[in-house]
């Protein structure tokens, strides 16, 4: 029988199961993954035991007779000695109280002297000595609740880490919507359960001063451990369904609440070290933590890949990263000598203009020291881009792999806001010792109709665009 079969054909709770089990009165067998098998002898010790508490039996005198020490014919008739001399004691306390009645006195001109001495000793409590026979459970749904949330947390940072470090992924809210989200649980369900095999403790449980274990005290084994986790995301989160989780999150909060067994901890219990104020706090700086490194990952992202002095090949291997991160398709991809290597893409490319434009370097002792690319039409009736986003990249790969660029002192939102305030405009910039030069030239075209970033014709005129970029190092 399992621990729910155990609790329906018995009668007790799982309080009072696992309180005769601490007590020695029953020891069910573990199945292999660890769980309890409770036998039909099991079931007979459980009933025996409730039927002689309701008789109000001490819990010793039980205890007394399942080790052999006490015959139980002797122990009924000491115990019906001591239910004679409790119903005697009750019935005079009923005398008494019988007698204060009559003589009509108040509370505060009670003769308290007068009664005592009727009175040897108060009665015990008349209720069923059943009910008493219990662990006392934690209730603390709000400490849980916050352990197990930033436990998640840690958990959507360490995916959010893979995708920007691993995958070149551009982190932003709602990256990969609800499937997205199924990523982070599905770390919990495999990670939680090495927490509790190896600290009987996640994260967040011990920031919060929680901490789960066997009801033996033991550690929970991996397998435990994973049937614990997966049953709470389940039953306790609703497995990040809209709506399913706020109704088992609430449905939980209530069961718990009023003390009830949750249905993954029937064989496993929790524990809470301590209450000091300062886990709270402790809790605050932990989630200012995961953001500062999330945060310092994401600008880590936004830069090259290769810094300091690089080379050609470095350059286009940085352009080619910061392309995909910021999930730029060019339909091709950037070599080391400046040309475009064409790539099968799942995007549609409709050429309005001739794309991305081959870059020429200049390289000292192969270090390259300078880098541009350029653009000349001359009445030809395609739309002119304004090569924006090449630039942009080119920037940043280049500009951007000094060491004097910060992008926490602004220069990559200065490097961008210049570029988009300057459409068909040439300017000019120094960033991190490096002179970025944008010169623009062009005729025949109509300067009111930019569509899309691109410089549409107008029909008849001669037309001729020039279009120059180029950075060098000035430091």
């Amino acid at each position: 029988m399992t621990s729910k079969e155990m609790e329906a054909r018995s009668g007790m709770t799982r309080a009072n199961i696992r309180f005769y089990e601490s007590e020695g009165l029953l020891s069910p067998a573990r199945s292999a993954n660890g769980y309890r098998e409770y036998t039909e002898e099991d079931l007979l010790v459980l009933q025996r035991i409730h039927l002689l508490r309701m008789l109000r039996l001490p819990l010793e005198d039980i205890k007394a007779m399942h080790r052999g020490e006490r015959s139980l014919h002797d122990t009924m008739a000491q115990h019906m000695e001591w239910l004679q001399q409790e119903q005697q004691e009750l019935s005079r306390s009923r005398t008494v109280c019988g007698e204060i009645r009559e003589s009509h006195s108040g509370y505060r001109s009670l003769d308290a002297e007068r009664y005592l001495e009727d009175l040897k000793r108060q009665p015990e409590q008349s209720e069923a000595a059943i009910y008493e026979d219990v662990l006392p459970p934690l209730v603390a749904p709000w400490r849980r609740y916050f352990a197990r949330g930033f436990d998640y947390t840690l958990y959507v940072l360490f995916w959010d880490l893979f995708l920007i470090a691993v995958c070149n992924v551009r982190i932003s809210a709602g990256t990969g919507g609800f499937f997205g989200a199924l990523i982070p649980m599905a770390l919990m369900l495999f990670l939680e359960p090495l927490w509790l095999r190896l600290f009987s403790t996640t994260p967040g449980k011990w920031i919060l001063g929680l901490s789960v274990t066997a009801d033996d005290g033991r550690r929970l084994r991996y397998a435990e451990g994973f049937s614990r986790t997966l049953s709470a995301l389940w039953w306790g989160e609703g497995a990040g369904i809209p709506i399913f989780q706020i109704v088992r999150l609430w449905k939980s909060y209530t069961a718990h609440s009023d003390g009830e067994t949750l249905p993954w901890e029937y064989d496993s219990t929790l524990t809470l070290r301590d209450s000091r104020r300062w886990r709270a706090w402790a809790l605050v700086v932990g989630y200012v933590l995961v953001g500062v490194l999330l945060g310092a990952a994401m600008v880590r992202a936004e830069l090259p890949r290769h810094r300091g002095e690089i080379t050609a090949e470095e350059f286009a291997q940085n352009f080619n990263k910061l392309a995909a991160y910021h999930d730029y398709d060019f339909g091709a991809v950037l070599t080391g000598d400046g040309t475009w290597e064409r790539v099968l893409t799942p995007h549609m490319m409709v050429s309005i203009a001739d794309g991305p434009q081959d870059f020429v370097f200049a390289e000292k002792d192969g270090v390259l020291t300078a880098v541009g690319f350029s653009y000349h039409a001359v009445n030809e009736e395609n739309w002119m881009p304004n090569f924006r986003t090449q630039m942009y990249l080119a920037a940043l790969s280049f500009a951007g792999a000094q060491e004097d660029f910060r992008i926490m002192a602004g220069d990559q939102e200065r490097l961008a806001e210049t570029i988009r305030r300057h459409p068909y405009e040439s300017f000019t910039l120094d960033l991190a010792g490096v002179r970025i030069v944008c010169d623009v030239e062009y005729e025949g075209y109509l300067d009111e109709m930019v569509y899309n970033g691109y410089l549409i014709p107008i029909e008849g005129a001669d037309c001729a665009y020039h279009f120059a970029f180029s950075m060098e190092k000035i430091a």
